[in-house]
């Protein structure tokens, strides 16, 4: 959702000299997204022993979405100290012929939900961080938020958590094809004035035939095309893209917590059982070498961590191994990258490790996040604030792999991790 202000002035005074008062008109650009739209498919049936052929139709279930604007205008022209609040609507509405009805999602385009200023140099932002849900009245200043209700709002979803608005179960009547979704924001004097933005994005996914990871074609994706695509083991949505290294991507952390892993749906030969939350900070490291360790947060911005010998599926174990890790558990169809593969990822965006870099690897289209790591001696996760990591199939030494890199300076692929560690997993089609 993109909001945004004019600059403007009272009174013959310019904004450089009241720089904290000001009229404000948000304005919210809003992006549409439907996925899973189908063409129908006609099979055909001819008997070759008969004088007659059988023809046989099958229809399959389309979706799209459209939004009654694109933008929506909050106007606050006398905010106060305490804050003027200001609400409106943006109404998706669903076509499909799904006889099992729709799911549909809305979040914010990518991981971070503040509005941010037109001018890099004002650090001014309204933010939607709150916890819980929150009235006109009891907003905080210079907070913004979604509402189903108009009267109890919520922070704004990230991409990585987005959040699910509407679940219909069967064909939906007219009324239950609109969904109006109400933006609240509350604005204050001190905020500095001028055009603040974000983007929001509406998701709708058919129920009845929903494509998953393991059944996705990577090249059904032309370049640039995102799609969501459910993980078959546990129902978990996940967005991918074609990047322009010409592969497809998940966008978002795994989030794969425990079950017993078959070749038939996860990428790896036999079986294997993934451990549930058994991260603990009474084992040494020799054993997080040796076995499989995950913990979960329950943050989706974050996923889950999984120490190397959990994300190979018990196949790289050991204090001294420098075997190119073949198995993993991403879906079917799909592995952890190399570090070639980051390279060239990061390379096709020209991703430079440096501040630049950086914040190109955490927006539009990569999407990658600050979800930190946690030590082998460490219950709790840290610098999910500061750095994120991201196991590759390469080798650095005999205890330590290549992981893909991000803090607010640097941004690389080459950087490495004792495999003992419990780091984020982003998968990449075969």
């Amino acid at each position: 959702m993109n909001i945004s202000a004019q600059k403007q002035s009272r009174g013959g005074v310019g904004l450089d000299t009241i720089s904290k008062i000001g009229i404000f008109s948000l304005l919210l650009l809003v992006t549409a997204v439907a996925v899973y739209i189908y063409s129908p498919i006609i099979k055909t049936n001819a008997a070759t022993d008969t004088a007659g052929s059988q023809v046989n139709t099958s229809v399959v279930p389309v979706a799209g979405v459209a939004l009654n604007t694109a933008n929506l205008n909050l106007n606050f022209s006398s905010p106060t100290s305490e804050g003027v609040f200001d609400s409106g609507a943006i109404t998706a509405t669903i076509s499909t012929n799904s006889s099992d009805g729709y799911a549909l999602y809305f979040s914010s385009t990518d991981n971070s939900t503040n509005m941010v200023h037109e001018s890099s140099s004002v650090s001014d932002v309204i933010a939607s961080d709150f916890s819980g849900t929150v009235t006109s009245s009891t907003m905080a200043a210079n907070k913004w938020g979604y509402s189903l209700d108009n009267t109890n709002f919520s922070k704004i979803p990230t991409l990585a958590g987005q959040a699910k608005i509407r679940d219909i179960n069967h064909f939906p009547s007219a009324s239950e094809k609109s969904n109006p979704v109400y933006i609240g924001a509350k604005v204050s004097s001190n905020l500095m004035a001028g055009a603040y933005a974000k983007s929001v994005i509406f998701s709708v996914i058919t129920h009845g035939v929903t494509e998953t990871m393991q059944q996705f074609d990577p090249a059904s994706l032309a370049s640039g095309e995102s799609k969501a695509l459910v993980d078959s083991r546990d129902g978990k949505v996940y967005v991918v893209a074609k990047m322009a290294d010409g592969k497809v991507w998940m966008t978002q952390n795994l989030r794969l917590v425990g079950g017993n892993l078959t070749s038939s749906d996860t990428d790896i030969s036999g079986t294997f059982t993934l451990p549930n939350n058994n991260w603990g900070d009474s084992l040494d490291q020799t054993d997080k070498y040796n076995n499989p360790y995950t913990y979960n947060t329950g943050n989706t911005d974050y996923g889950v961590y999984y120490n190397y010998a959990a994300a190979t599926a018990g196949t790289i174990t050991g204090d001294s191994n420098t075997t190119e890790a073949a198995q993993s558990i991403c879906p079917k169809g799909w592995k952890i990258p190399s570090e070639t593969e980051y390279a060239n990822l990061l390379s096709a965006y020209n991703v430079t490790n440096d501040t630049t870099g950086s914040e190109i690897m955490r927006n539009t289209p990569l999407y990658f996040v600050y979800s930190g790591y946690i030590r082998f001696d460490s219950m709790l996760p840290g610098g999910q604030v500061s750095n994120g990591n991201w196991w590759s199939t390469t080798a650095y030494d005999n205890d330590s792999r290549y992981h893909a890199y991000l803090i607010a300076s640097s941004a690389r692929a080459d950087y490495h991790g004792n495999r003992s560690y419990g780091v984020t997993l982003r998968c990449v089609a075969r």
